[in-house]
């Protein structure tokens, strides 16, 4: 098949990470993908998993001059399909907010319907049920070709158009269960049945199968890689983590966000400073060579429900690590409860810094445990978070609607 992929910066920019696996294992399985950008950043994402994907992705901008020839181009031979989204977004948007944030996405929404004809595509599919789908929902109406999309989390509850993309696109996916049960909140009952769970998968290294070892290094080992902002819960491990002060143990955090020098300042005032480290943004490659090697021992993510009510989709951080064997510590929160069931990783509540330090104390004082984890998350996401199995599902769907 011929796929066009809509996303939101991927391969150009920070964040989607999810994405660019599932590209590429869609290509494996024989199909032509062209990758169209809504708002391309100046660089490139870090990893080599960008790099290959970059190879088929078309940069052009939210806006230039060959964007706005492709407007007037179709407001001259398609004069009524470009009235009927205008007149779709002005009233199905449901803000004026809303209104504005999609209006200005009909350029680059109809440049893509034009890209994905010379593509002679035969679906459409974007990640993001937010503006990114609004632009491949104009490339759908202007080309005539079926499209879909897949909703995360946060995309959900901002209901950008949402009942008018379920009725108009072939399929949507989400993610995990309680997208599903979110989405149909907002949907028509007719449409819940194009309405698919199909999870984000990640690459498993079948031959990097063995037992989770033992940790014979001096200190033992915690990582967090997650953005520094307020949803992943940072502040309640740091806190854990100054109750076991005693313990021979560090942890580092990986990522960039708005709360780094909050962090640090909460990390010097308890005197943490050789506990904690904020190691930066890490290429995605060299992390999972630390999971690889063994060389870490607990991955902690302490994600929370925030006021304004974010939360976390299933986490690939915590994937990635499983398919590795090592174990995971996180909270019941979002869609983690579904990938850490019967017993493949430690829930705790969010929130909770006194959970948090009971959950790695277990890790620290017996060993054994730390290996049955890391045996039962590995099964987990074997069974069903492969990616090569979530392709071909994702594939199916695509040939049933094209």
């Amino acid at each position: 098949m011929n796929l066009i992929y809509v996303t939101a910066q991927v391969p150009y920019g920070k964040g989607e990470q999810f994405i660019p696996p599932e590209i590429i294992e869609m290509r494996k399985l024989g199909n032509n993908i062209k990758i169209l950008p809504l708002r391309p950043a100046k660089e490139i994402g870090q990893g080599h998993e960008n790099s290959v994907i970059s190879e088929y992705c078309d940069r052009t901008p939210l806006i230039n001059i060959k964007v706005i020839l492709c407007l007037f181009k179709y407001i001259i031979i398609h004069p009524i399909k470009v009235l009927n989204i205008i007149s779709k977004i002005i009233f199905k948007s449901g803000s004026i907010v809303k209104v504005f944030k999609n209006i200005i996405l009909i350029p680059k929404g109809l440049y893509m319907g034009q890209e994905a004809l010379k593509y002679k595509a035969d679906h459409i599919h974007c990640h993001w049920a937010s503006t990114s789908a609004t632009a491949a929902y104009i490339a759908s109406v202007i080309s005539d070709i079926p499209w879909s999309f897949t909703a995360h989390r946060w995309d959900i509850y901002e209901n950008n158009m949402l009942k008018e993309k379920a009725k108009t696109a072939s399929f949507f996916r989400v993610i995990n269960k309680k997208g599903y049960n979110d989405i149909c909140k907002y949907i028509r009952s007719e449409d819940v049945s194009k309405c698919k769970i199909i999870h984000v998968g990640i690459f498993l290294d079948n031959q990097n199968n063995s037992t989770f070892e033992v940790n014979n290094r001096e200190e033992f080992l915690i990582v967090v890689p997650a953005s520094l902002i307020e949803v992943k819960g940072h502040k309640y491990l740091i806190e854990a983590i100054n109750m076991l002060k005693d313990k021979n143990l560090i942890c580092h955090f990986y990522g960039e966000g708005e709360l780094e020098e909050e962090l640090l300042t909460e990390i010097k005032k308890l005197g943490l400073q050789d506990k904690i480290l904020l190691k930066g943004q890490v290429a995605h490659e060299d992390l999972l060579e630390m999971y690889k090697t063994k060389a870490v021992d607990v991955l902690i993510l302490p994600s929370i429900l925030t006021d304004a009510g974010e939360h976390e989709g299933i986490p690939v951080s915590l994937m990635e690590a499983m398919a590795n064997k090592i174990p995971v510590i996180s909270t019941n929160t979002g869609g983690i409860p579904e990938l850490l069931e019967e017993g493949s990783g430690i829930l705790v509540d969010d929130k909770s810094s006194e959970q948090l330090k009971d959950a790695i104390l277990r890790l620290l004082e017996d060993k054994e445990i730390a290996i049955e984890l890391g045996e039962a998350g590995y099964n987990k996401v074997l069974n069903e978070f492969d990616i090569n199995k979530v392709c071909l599902n994702l594939q199916q769907e695509f040939k049933n609607r094209a």
